[in-house]
């Protein structure tokens, strides 16, 4: 089945962003229970000035009182106090092949509430749409609809469009061959784009990226990650405004994982963060 259209460049974004605590200390826990396979999982961050709950607690409910085919994915609530839930409803609530429902909601604000759905019963072809009836007309992405498709091959396509008045298309391709990976995205009529290229070199991964009109990531980037053993991997990224970033994340023990990282910029301030895991 294909990826969601954010999915598409994850292959290459995973290494340039993922797994870079280089600035603030988190500790971080994720404990399944035997309540219907509920899942809770609690951020901490160290050293901060706190807040309503000085941490973020996440509840995951895959089947709320045994009820079938209702998943909550997300109860949260932040140190600030923002609360966020959302739920799904599949064809063992609705009796519908390859079609899931979605509802999120802010919970604080009722213009958030957005309902969504998302179905697979076209061949290697996945169809997102999301609305938020509240605020149609007043937010760029209170209707958004997604349409990726696999191509075989490794060859995968999508097209999201956001907005209603005007809509804004945006467009992402993305192949795959061997030890390599490539990926491209549009938007805001080619006006900001992206190219993206993975290789693969047995422990050694190396990307490179550029990328044009995203303001935060505008220009050349690189990373490389080298997995020192099964559970330790190393990685490091420059940027173009010559940042430097470079992180450790190693496994202790089963569950029990600690990241550790620092960057330094140009204009020769340095930020170091470390997060610990357990689950």
């Amino acid at each position: 089945m294909p990826v969601k259209f954010d999915d598409l460049t994850k292959a290459g974004t995973k290494v340039l962003n993922d797994d870079y605590q280089v600035r603030g200390f988190q500790f971080k826990t994720k404990n399944k229970t035997t309540l219907d396979g509920a899942t809770v999982t609690t951020a901490v961050d160290l050293f901060d000035k706190g807040g309503a709950t000085g941490a973020k607690i996440t509840w995951k409910l895959p089947s709320p009182l045994g009820l079938k085919g209702v998943s909550i994915d997300k109860l949260e609530m932040d140190k600030t106090g923002a609360t966020k839930a959302e739920a799904i409803l599949d064809k063992g609530f609705h009796r519908v092949p390859d079609l899931k429902l979605e509802f999120k909601s802010a919970l604080s604000d009722i213009n958030g509430l957005s309902t969504g759905l998302t179905f697979s019963g076209i061949k290697d072809t996945l169809v997102k749409a999301e609305i938020k009836p509240l605020a149609v007309g007043k937010t760029k992405d209170s209707a958004v609809l997604e349409v990726t498709k696999d191509f075989g091959g490794g060859t995968s396509a999508g097209l999201r469009i956001k907005g209603l008045s005007p809509p804004k298309p945006e467009l992402a391709v993305s192949g795959a061959g061997g030890p390599c990976f490539m990926a491209l995205t549009a938007s805001d009529m080619f006006k900001s784009f992206g190219i993206f290229y993975l290789h693969k070199l047995k422990a050694v991964t190396i990307v490179t990226a550029f990328q044009r009109g995203t303001k935060k990531d505008d220009g050349l980037s690189a990373a490389v990650a080298y997995q020192v053993r099964p559970d330790t991997t190393v990685k490091a990224k420059l940027q173009q405004d010559m940042s430097l970033s470079a992180s450790v994340n190693h496994q202790l023990s089963k569950g029990f994982t600690v990241l550790a990282g620092g960057r330094f910029s140009g204009k020769e301030n340095f930020s170091f963060g470390m997060q610990v895991s357990v689950e």
